[in-house]
């Protein structure tokens, strides 16, 4: 069966991965804690967080937990991490996972704490072995990346191979971030002896579900990989359309390529075009280069060098990757300048400078 079938039909199921995390508590719910749950479900944070502040007083760690993760997204409450950690750090005194997690993320992330990864991975190794799946993704992030040196300080090396293990548990309690990992190490993870397209599948299907717009990006990305293992242009197009109508540049980006192209669907150079436009303006730098090919051959666009030059320049600035490293981009660049009078290279440039003083004049 066509892979882009089965990925449609799982986008249209509802994803609900925090009904499927068994919950850990460490103590029965009383009163007053429910009392705050039910304020907090009929949105009425404020109400909530006066409640979980109490049942908090009282000694309850699921209280805790929740006045924290109040604190911390700003709902009902100032917004205040460190306040917020504080919270998470009396809930884990009495055992409690969810804070722990929550807490590890905190010193992985520099989240109202200093920046310590040897403490958040104690914190998420303990929840993840109590069954958290958010502590098992987060653990495999550690693990898969730099940041498991602070796991493994003897070899300061990361372990894919229990990176796999944690994004697999994980992956099993609803996490479709962690399907996502899976099913990509099953596709590209250091280990070929694991390679194994069939069940990488099975696992980007899952994930899809989700509908989480950089899921369906990154499994559309692969998708359309016509180097790749589990080649299905169609079935990009599919997985891709629904996260660039979102407004995902990414998808725009790939979207517009397979248009382009050609490829899983009817070729159509304008909305091509359309869509490395929407795509560019939120700063995307393959879309950029794209359009500077366009404008400089004037394909489903006018011929305009000066522009070509301009986003050619800009796809550099960003980091272009498409078709491999930025040389195609300065390529580009060369050719346009080539067809410019001293004027127009003279404009391209104070509009570029331009660009590059707002863009670091803007809010981070």
């Amino acid at each position: 069966m066509r892979i882009l079938l089965t990925l449609l039909a799982l986008m249209l199921i509802a994803f609900a991965a925090a009904s499927q995390e068994t919950r850990v508590s460490t103590q029965p719910a009383t009163p007053v804690y429910e009392e705050g749950q039910k304020l907090l479900k009929d949105g009425k944070a404020t109400d909530a967080a006066a409640k979980f502040a109490e049942a908090a007083k009282q000694g309850n760690a699921d209280a805790m937990n929740e006045l924290g993760k109040l604190y911390l997204t700003g709902n009902g409450v100032n917004q205040d991490a460190v306040e917020a950690n504080k919270h998470f750090e009396e809930a884990v005194k009495l055992g409690n996972m969810r804070s722990a997690t929550n807490l590890g993320i905190s010193y992985k992330e520099a989240r109202g704490v200093e920046q310590d990864h040897k403490k958040a991975a104690e914190l998420l190794t303990k929840a993840a072995d109590a069954g958290i799946a958010v502590a098992q993704y987060q653990l495999a992030e550690m693990y898969a990346f730099y940041m498991g040196m602070a796991v493994n300080p003897e070899t300061l090396k990361t372990n894919p191979a229990k990176a796999l293990e944690l994004y697999t548990k994980a992956a099993e309690q609803g996490i479709p971030q962690a399907q996502y990992q899976v099913g990509y190490y099953y596709i590209w993870g250091p280990d070929e002896d694991k390679h194994d397209p069939k069940l990488a599948i099975e696992w980007l299907r899952k994930a899809a579900a989700s509908n989480d717009l950089k899921i369906l990006t990154d499994i559309g990305r692969l998708l359309q990989d016509e180097y790749g293992p589990i080649y299905d242009p169609a079935g990009a197009v599919q997985v891709l359309t629904p996260a660039a109508q979102a407004g995902h540049p990414d998808a725009q980006f790939y979207l517009g390529k397979l248009l382009y192209y050609g490829r899983g669907t009817k070729k159509d150079v304008a909305t091509a075009v359309n869509l490395y436009n929407a795509a560019a303006q939120q700063g995307q730098s393959d879309a950029m280069y794209a359009l500077a090919r366009l404008y400089l051959s004037g394909e489903g666009v006018e011929k305009n060098p000066q522009r070509a030059y301009i986003l050619a320049e800009m796809a550099i600035d960003g980091g272009v990757s498409w078709d491999g490293e930025e040389g195609f981009a300065k390529v580009t660049r060369a050719e346009a300048k080539d067809l410019l009078t001293p004027e127009q290279l003279a404009e391209a440039q104070a509009a570029l400078e331009q660009n590059r003083a707002a863009q670091k004049a803007a809010p981070k």
